[in-house]
């Protein structure tokens, strides 16, 4: 092996070249405006002058997700020994870069304390960049008339989305 060079969207990166069988470079992306589909590109040259071009596409994600609890609202009151349904909408960069296992929906006690994880049924697409998480807390769960639900998100990139709480009120 002669030589490799690493490009990104046909740009020379800092420290791109190398000589050795493993290719390794640091990109560092905070001069990248906008996050989206790159296209990285490995050229390696053999001794003899023999060139190979590899292309592949990685998606720069640097946004934090969006977490909203859609239902319960503060306004709705639920009876008592009843399942408790809870709607959440994640929105990102894309539709597919929050995976179901990175949203977290908890009851929690008023001051903090944990109660009950709340069970998911389902997660869909909601349109555009949002997704839908559906899930129940189960009848005869033992909560106090008032509780907090929490919602967090993680997405695939590891970007965290700021907790959303909800006050439920239950009769």
């Amino acid at each position: 092996l002669q030589g490799w060079e690493v490009l990104v969207d046909n740009q020379l990166i800092p420290d791109n070249t190398g000589t050795g069988n493993d290719v390794a470079v640091d990109w560092d992306t905070t001069g990248i405006a906008r996050d989206g589909a790159r296209t990285v590109t490995i050229r390696a040259t053999d001794l003899a002058g023999n060139s190979v071009t590899r292309n592949f596409t990685v998606t720069l994600d640097r946004i934090r997700p969006t977490v909203s609890v859609a239902f319960p609202t503060a306004s709705t009151t639920l009876l008592r020994r009843q399942a408790v349904s809870v709607i959440v909408d994640v929105s990102d960069a894309t539709s597919n870069s929050v995976d179901a296992t990175g949203i977290d929906v908890v009851a929690r006690g008023l001051d903090g304390t944990f109660l009950s994880r709340v069970a998911r049924i389902s997660v869909r697409g909601s349109g555009g960049t949002t997704i839908r998480w559906i899930g129940r807390i189960r009848p005869g769960a033992p909560l106090p008339s008032r509780f907090k639900i929490v919602a967090t998100a993680t997405d695939r990139a590891g970007n965290v989305g700021a907790p959303q709480e909800v006050v439920v009120t239950l009769r």
